[in-house]
């Protein structure tokens, strides 16, 4: 900026001599004395001092222009009120980023120092985006920033295009942290303006929220973008002063503020609020936290080893976070942070006397419910912690168990009398192993379906992560082991897809062989009686080469049947799924449809 009012000087000087030399000769002709000639020299020397010092004034005051301390263009600048909405709109007239093309507007506004501000922009019409800068030009936070704008090294230098402190390797642009492979620009994620990239940015969201403090007074620039190139509409814009919220009391609730300038995340290095809790005996505590600004992470530590004893791990997207676990007598503190860094913005927590079901003891066959806390015992062969149940059986049998929660993510698993483990399943749903709820969202039941020789065995109720708690449900049922791998025409056979069973590979899915032996020649219709599943069938000959798939009939998932004509001889029979993830028990029939003698 002191290069450019430099060269206003010199230009303005310049105007201002020649003006002077083209004064009239008449002002002072040859023949006067030098007296005269004297007064003319100092006339003009009076008036290029004078005008010299108003190139200096008219400088001084455009160095004062608003525009000057902006680091980035800006072609409109629209006033906003603090503890106001407005409604607003971005549309073709306003400036237009020139990195990426995406439309962005404009906003000042005047803080007093220590203000919080909180910045609210909501839109049906794109994907907002909002950045905050100081009354220096430096960035203060934007909504699409990974890395902490504490982390970042702003500078003052007024070069966003260039290579000085805001270009090359420097702060702002080039491949600087807001530019080419630096934290964000380029393959990074904000550019000069403090805006994303078009198509960098991690989720599309209608409703952005920021929330910064105030370090000095002074005016503020508020910028609101499109976050894709090309998307104009509509938005509400709203600022507002927001104080801390007193302490926590439980039970009890209270509204507070996630916000950049408080404590950090020790393992994610996102921002962190804290609560106390303190307990004066053995409680059942059911906390909720909810907010419309963030996906809120919920965790509960010990206060003097901030030993993590429960924490949530919800989905990315979600509004509610919520822990229900029995505490013992204690200190506590209660950790707030967003599920993924940056994200900042306003949640309630609200901490109530958890109510907890258990059922006395466990049945095979009945439903068991009880509650999975910090008090956990170790899994033998497992690094992992549960809550035992213990069986026995007298003969085989295929034990079918499932385990559901809406409170964590469930895994169930199964080892025999030497600690040995079986079978283990987490609530995926990707897996074959799991049951499928339709619920809204999806939930999945972590289940165990496995066939088991006579002896005792013990089921282990836990969660995939290690300081998930919650209540919990366990339903068993014991289905009848397979009686053999052989049928023959006339006959019917049961059996069972299990966990165990071995995986046809040309689809996937699981798969049991069931050896046919044909002694007189005929038609040959294979069925399956009943069946668990949207059930396959598969006949090929005695050395495994394909002989014939059903047709699969959409509309007709129910009925499985292969109906062939087929010479004596030993066939297999495969007996699978239409789809990777089903299980269960089965009943196949064999039967002929002609005169061939032998009767189904």
């Amino acid at each position: 900026m002191t290069r450019q009012l430099g060269y206003f000087r010199f230009v303005y000087a310049c105007f201002i001599v020649q003006a002077i030399r083209q004064l009239p000769k008449t002002a002072c002709p040859p023949e006067r004395d030098v007296s005269e000639r004297s007064s003319v020299f100092l006339y003009r020397s009076v008036v290029f001092f004078v005008a010299l010092l108003c190139s200096s004034v008219l400088a001084a005051c455009v160095s004062s222009a608003p525009t000057d301390t902006s680091p980035f263009p800006i072609s409109n600048l629209h006033p906003l009120e603090v503890n106001t909405a407005k409604a607003d709109r971005l549309g073709n007239s306003d400036s237009v980023n020139p990195r990426d093309g995406a439309p962005y507007r404009t906003y000042e506004l005047f803080l007093v120092e220590d203000d919080i501000l909180r910045i609210v922009v909501e839109s049906s019409d794109f994907s907002p985006g909002i950045a905050l800068f100081g009354p220096d030009g430096s960035l203060i936070g934007s909504t699409e920033s990974r890395t902490r704008s504490s982390q970042i090294t702003t500078s003052h230098s007024h070069d966003p295009y260039g290579y000085g402190s805001y270009g090359g390797h420097g702060t702002l642009g080039g491949l600087g942290a807001y530019g080419g492979y630096g934290g964000f620009g380029g393959y990074g994620e904000l550019d000069a303006f403090g805006q994303p990239h078009a198509g960098t940015h991690d989720s599309v969201s209608g409703r952005k929220s920021l929330i910064r403090r105030a370090a000095q007074p002074g005016r503020y620039l508020v910028v609101i973008s499109s976050l894709e190139v090309g998307e104009l509409g509509a938005f509400q814009l709203s600022t507002e002063t927001v104080e801390p919220s007193a302490a926590f009391r439980f039970p009890g609730k209270v509204t507070d503020f996630l916000y950049e300038g408080g404590r950090i995340h020790p393992q994610t290095r996102a921002l962190l609020n804290v609560h106390t809790l303190d307990l004066g005996e053995d409680t059942a505590v059911e906390l909720k936290v909810n907010s419309s600004d963030f996906t809120p992470q919920l965790s509960i530590v010990e206060r003097d080893t901030e030993t993590v004893l429960a924490q949530t791990h919800p989905q990315i997207g979600a509004r509610d976070s919520s822990i229900l676990t029995e505490l013992p007598a204690g200190n506590y503190e209660i950790w707030i942070t967003a599920f993924h860094s940056g994200p900042d913005g306003r949640y309630t927590l609200d901490g109530q006397l958890g109510e907890i079901q258990r059922t006395e003891s466990f049945v095979l066959g009945q439903t068991f419910r009880s509650f999975l806390g910090w008090n956990r015992t170790t899994i033998p062969s497992s690094m992992r912690k549960g809550e035992a149940m213990e069986f026995e059986l007298d003969e085989p049998a295929i034990i079918n168990a499932l385990m559901h929660t809406t409170d964590f993510n469930s895994y169930l698993v199964l080892t025999d009398e030497d600690g040995r483990i079986l079978r283990e399943d987490q609530d995926s749903g990707w897996n074959y192993n799991a049951q499928h709820h339709w619920q809204n969202p999806p939930v999945y039941d972590a289940r165990i379906y496995w066939l088991l020789k006579p002896g005792k065995y013990t089921l282990w109720a836990t969660s995939a992560m290690p300081q998930e708690s919650g209540a919990y449900r366990v339903t068993t049922a014991l289905h009848k082991a397979p009686d053999s791998d052989q049928v023959a025409v006339g006959e019917s056979v049961e059996g069972a897809l299990t966990q165990a069973s071995e995986i046809y590979q040309p689809r996937y899915t699981p798969i049991e062989y069931i050896t046919l032996t044909v002694e007189v020649a005929g038609e040959v219709r294979i069925d399956l009686a009943q069946h668990e599943f949207e059930a396959f069938l598969i006949l090929e000959d005695e050395f495994g080469q394909t002989i014939v798939e059903m047709e699969y009939d959409y509309y007709a998932a129910s009925r499985a049947q292969i109906t062939q004509d087929l010479a004596p001889g030993t066939y297999r029979i495969g007996v699978t799924s239409v789809a990777p993830n089903e299980i269960g028990s089965f009943t196949l029939r064999v039967r002929t449809t002609g005169p061939s003698g032998q009767h189904g």
